[in-house]
């Protein structure tokens, strides 16, 4: 190890201090180098590139805005043996205990840093010689991240969404969602987030379609196909299947449906939206620099102030942020005050925070296991009230 941070680093030497640590997912030691104390994190996995690589991107990124310190990362590289490792800034860290107030303060300022640029941005607009690459980070409008990150060691897609709702149901819930139906094929589970969904299906998808009208709604359709642009369409009169969500039968089966159709059986699997629009009634979500997995194992402070680790970032609502941060403990009351002095609470705020805690609970079960399974099917059933 020590020969090959000396050549990957460019340093004149290397030396294990003795010091280590680690959590569920990886292991981690410090070297003492010529240029500075090192942390090094390794994860046999094959995966681990992916997952360090998303790690350091949102290092990076919450590195950039200057509002919370977080250890600098250096370099993901090949582990000896497998797997792969993350090199980042050493830190003296303690538990968090004298500067939960100040971490309040800064995680509102990292939460509220977009829109600070956004605002920036329209001001300059507004000023004659300005605007135009005056701010050096550009404005972000949109929800997600440029790389996959990883919440424990399960991967999180994070294609950008302009709505928020659409983006967390989609690339959030979903894939626990599906996780679990392969794992463990949970049947309340399934069925607690099917009426989560929103089912605003028309009567009649396909008008045109020789096989008559829908009287009744399901998930699965006799005769449809997905084109080459990725559009279903009625392979009876190629006619194009208008988006809907939760349903694609157009069809039924009492009917007599010509010879073409024979033979085709299709899942219409249209993308989830969330049955809960009033929790978001009047509601401004700006995209928000998250840290994405803030619960207490992921805070320390030093003789400075506040340091936060471990991150799995994308943009988001700010509020998503404090939903696992309030599931385990290891925040005082002094840190909340001072983030709401900065970030008031919006109405419904405690309702979203259970809908934000249904994704870290569905997480927890995909990765440890059926102890979470009660307060996940818990958290749907009150959603559906």
């Amino acid at each position: 190890m020590e020969e090959l941070l000396k050549r990957e680093l460019d340093c004149g030497s290397v030396k294990a201090t003795g010091h280590s640590g680690g959590g569920c997912i990886s292991q981690g030691r410090s070297y003492d180098t010529d240029r500075g104390r090192v942390f090094v994190k390794v994860n046999p996995k094959a995966e681990a590139k992916r997952m360090f690589e998303g790690e350091m991107a949102s290092l990076t990124a919450i590195l950039k805005t200057g509002t919370v310190k977080v250890p600098k990362p250096i370099k993901v590289l090949d582990a000896p043996g497998g797997g792969s490792m993350l090199v980042m800034e050493h830190l003296d860290m303690r538990y968090l205990s004298s500067h939960a107030a100040k971490l309040g303060t800064q995680l509102a300022d990292l939460h509220l840093d977009n829109k600070r640029l956004g605002e920036t941005l329209q001001k300059e607009a507004g000023t004659v010689g300005k605007g135009g690459g005056q701010v050096e980070r550009p404005f972000v409008d949109q929800f997600g991240f440029d790389v996959v990150t990883c919440c424990g060691y399960l991967p999180q897609v994070n294609d950008w969404h302009r709505d928020w709702v659409t983006f967390y149901a989609r690339q959030r819930i979903q894939p626990q969602m599906d996780l679990l139906e392969q794992g463990s094929g949970d049947r309340e589970a399934r069925e607690l987030w099917a009426a989560l969904q929103v089912s605003v299906a028309p009567p009649s998808l396909c008008p045109s379609c020789p096989a008559g009208l829908m009287g009744r709604r399901c998930s699965w359709c006799s005769h449809l196909g997905l084109g080459l642009d990725g559009r279903w369409a009625c392979l009876c009169t190629s006619a194009l299947i208008r988006p809907c969500l939760g349903t694609g039968s157009h069809t039924q089966k009492s009917l007599c449906v010509p010879p073409v159709c024979i033979g085709h059986f299709a899942k219409a699997s249209f993308p989830p939206q969330l049955k809960i629009p009033d929790l978001f009634h009047d509601l401004d979500i700006v995209p928000a620099l998250l840290h994405g997995d803030l619960w207490g194992g992921n805070v320390a402070e030093d003789s400075s102030g506040p340091i936060i680790f471990d991150p799995a970032s994308f943009y988001g609502h700010s509020e998503y942020e404090l939903a696992i941060a309030g599931m385990f403990g290891g925040f005082s009351g002094s840190f909340y005050s001072a983030y709401h002095s900065k970030v008031p609470k919006a109405p419904d705020f405690e309702k979203r925070l259970k809908l934000y805690q249904l994704f870290h609970y569905l997480n927890h079960w995909n990765h440890f296991g059926s102890g979470y399974r009660g307060s996940s099917l818990s958290i749907m059933r009150n959603l559906i009230k």
